[in-house]
């Protein structure tokens, strides 16, 4: 059997891997003698001691072993001492550097802060932005309108408030659409005003007696007599445009209270305590001659206010309570 013959020499390691590994291996070594020297403080203590005693005998210095263990105490004390370097731009921006994760965790927190704030108060879908609150406005105010108007149309059994009601809702979502506040809250003012005059009840009697003008209240007018006849001119000459009686509204105490009233010529609502009703020739002349009789007014009752009513129910004789009523505040 022919002996075993040694590996081919290809198959050895090049001379330079040799080399390479062999300077490894030698810092290596002399990574770890410096580690065992820096870990070894007393025995380098030692040895430091016994080079300066020796260097100062050959140089002939009189130094005391005292003195030489303080050098090395202040040699190693000193050599583990932070310096703070002065300050520059090259200290901030390597402190820059050293933050940066924190830096840059503050920024995007900050950046996520404004734009969260932005979209909140600015943006037209944030939950706190003016068209966001105005829409949050209009939606409370048409809700508390439309509660306020079921209360009414429930209070009255007056075909005539229902229909009003219905007009003043649909003017309501009008409003709503363009988001009119304005026009809202006037909707919700006329709803008040009815809700108060259906409340009331009160009778509407004719003026039996004359109102000096020195005597007359705030809103009563001046009363020579219980009724009048307005007059107008034209190409003709004066021309009769209609009789008229002086009312007023009394409640069960028999106050007299404060009526708006729509003044058939001027066009001008006022708040008044007297007013003029048109009535027929027939209506007229026979009030006149009760009137005249005795000087005493037996017939006064002209209409009726009952609570849940919106306005006065005309009872007296002789005028037809479905057409239209004529009311003067001037005369």
């Amino acid at each position: 059997m022919a002996p075993e013959s040694s590996p081919p020499l290809a198959d050895e390691p090049p001379l330079t891997d040799l080399v390479r590994i062999l300077d490894v291996a030698a810092e290596l070594r002399a990574d770890r003698e410096m580690a065992s020297r820096e870990f070894a403080i007393d025995e380098t203590r030692r040895l430091l001691r016994e080079r300066l005693l020796a260097s100062a005998k050959l140089t002939g210095d009189t130094v005391e072993p005292a003195e030489i263990d303080a050098a090395i105490d202040r040699y190693f004390q000193a050599r583990y001492v932070f310096h703070e370097p002065a300050r520059g731009l090259s200290v901030a921006l390597a402190n820059l550097y050293v933050r940066r994760g924190k830096l840059g965790l503050a920024a995007g927190t900050t950046g996520l802060a404004l734009a969260g704030g932005w979209g909140l108060f600015n943006s037209e879908s944030g939950l706190l932005s003016p068209t966001a609150r105005q829409t949050k406005q209009v939606q409370a105010e048409q809700a508390d309108v439309r509660s306020l108007a079921s209360s009414l149309a429930k209070e009255s059994a007056d075909p005539q408030v229902a229909d009003l009601v219905r007009e003043q809702l649909a003017r309501l979502q009008a409003a709503a659409d363009h988001h009119d506040l304005p026009a809202m809250q006037e909707v919700r003012q006329q709803l008040l005003d009815w809700q108060t005059a259906l409340d009331e009840a009160y009778e509407v009697r004719i003026v039996s007696h004359p109102v000096a003008k020195a005597a007359a209240k705030p809103g009563e007018k001046h009363v020579p007599d219980t009724g009048f006849n307005r007059q107008y001119n034209d190409k003709h000459g004066q021309r009769l445009s209609g009789h008229y009686l002086i009312v007023e509204a009394r409640d069960r105490l028999g106050r007299v209270l404060l009526r708006s009233v729509t003044d058939a010529e001027t066009g001008r609502t006022e708040r008044v305590r007297t007013w003029a009703e048109l009535v027929p020739d027939g209506v007229f002349e026979r009030i006149k001659a009760d009137k005249q009789a005795d000087g005493i007014l037996d017939e006064t009752l002209f209409a009726v206010k009952k609570r849940g009513q919106l306005t006065p129910q005309v009872v007296i004789p002789g005028l037809d309570a479905s057409s239209p009523r004529r009311q003067l505040t001037h005369w």
